[in-house]
């Protein structure tokens, strides 16, 4: 498992740079966003995006909205924000959602060189996969109870 100072590392100062840093400016220019507009929360480390820079989270301060990009290519389909609403969300909202997957098993870090289980998607250490171990599980439990109910009818 990598430790926790490869994924803080995403976390952009205040004076890293236009698009690095904490304001996004060269995006916000890019996209047509006004200056300052956009809040980079967390940089999607290079090794996971084969040496491209951007990706994360991005914030759009003046309309209170962020939008999770697991690969710098992905921001074509959150710009320009009003064309794109589905792409951003309460922060809350997103932040609450990830806890969520993590817990069911969908979202995991595992080893680099561990492939993605299940037919997942993996980036660097980052693992999406369409079922959770825990959702695995019960789903066997669920259908054990369930195989228990259908016995055959008895014919007298």
């Amino acid at each position: 498992m990598s430790p926790l100072f490869y994924f803080v590392e995403g976390m952009p100062g205040p004076d890293d740079g236009d698009f690095n840093g904490l304001f996004d400016n060269e995006t916000a220019d890019n996209e047509g966003e006004p200056e300052d507009s956009i809040v980079r929360l967390y940089l999607a480390h290079m090794d996971a995006c084969d040496g491209k820079s951007g990706g994360g989270m991005l914030y759009q301060q003046r309309r209170h909205l962020a939008s999770f990009f697991v690969h710098p290519d992905d921001t074509e389909c959150a710009f320009p924000v009003d064309e794109h609403p589905q792409s951003w969300h309460p922060l809350e909202t997103i932040l609450s959602n990830w806890i969520d997957l993590i817990r069911l098993g969908k979202v995991v870090v595992s080893p680099t060189d561990q492939p993605a289980l299940y037919g997942g998607v993996k980036i660097g250490n980052w693992e999406w996969r369409p079922y959770g171990d825990g959702q695995i599980a019960g789903g066997g439990r669920a259908g054990d109870r369930g195989y228990g109910l259908r016995r055959p009818l008895s014919v007298s």
